[in-house]
């Protein structure tokens, strides 16, 4: 997921709680246009809904690096989500490509901001939802 699209998660969680009362403060305290608000603002609407019982599918590329899969399921253990299954490709290029499916009802917080949280993570290269039922 881009820099853009995480953003326009945070302003349409931002909207949603309320914390601010126009697209035009939401952008701005984001850091976004409006164009690209209105751009991927309907592409995302399974990152901001995740107070049901759902299964999301995630998937990270990750530096072949000991400890960077630990940090990321330790991050997912914070979030409280129910790890269904992980599966890891052999890295090519010192790169691996993990897909992580959870469940996300008790979970602490939205999906959009355990895939924001974890796109920081040290050798998380690239993160994203690819399913959500």
């Amino acid at each position: 997921m881009s820099e853009v699209q995480l953003r326009t998660v945070e302003a349409k969680k931002l909207l949603s709680l309320g914390e601010v009362k126009t697209i035009k403060e939401a952008i701005t305290k984001v850091g976004i246009s409006r164009s690209a608000f209105y751009k991927y603002r309907d592409h995302i609407n399974l990152l901001v809904d995740s107070s049901a019982d759902k299964i999301v599918t995630i998937q990270a590329s990750l530096d072949d690096n000991a400890g960077v899969l630990s940090r990321l399921l330790s991050l997912m253990a914070e979030f409280k989500v129910n790890i269904l299954t992980i599966n890891q490709t052999v890295p090519v290029d010192r790169v691996a490509i993990i897909t992580v499916s959870v469940r996300t009802v008790g979970m602490r917080g939205e999906i959009g901001d355990l895939i924001l949280s974890a796109s920081t993570l040290q050798g998380v290269q690239k993160i994203e939802v690819i399913a959500s039922e």
